[in-house]
């Protein structure tokens, strides 16, 4: 999956306030992923893997 470059930012914040929940919810709201693939994403972001990212104004609406 790739995600917004901002979606990574905002979820790095929140991990960044211990806040593992808030960022597992905003990643299953904005991709509408399962809840298993949102808790792996943050996962990978707080371990520090690679992401396959796009900056928002590359995404077709």
């Amino acid at each position: 999956m790739i995600l917004p470059e901002g979606l990574v930012k905002e979820v790095q914040l929140l991990l960044s306030q211990d806040k593992k929940v808030a960022a597992i919810e905003l990643v299953h709201t904005l991709t509408k992923s399962g809840l298993k693939e949102s808790f792996e994403i943050v996962g990978k972001i707080s371990r520090g893997e690679s992401i396959s990212t796009v900056e928002t104004e590359d995404i077709d609406r």
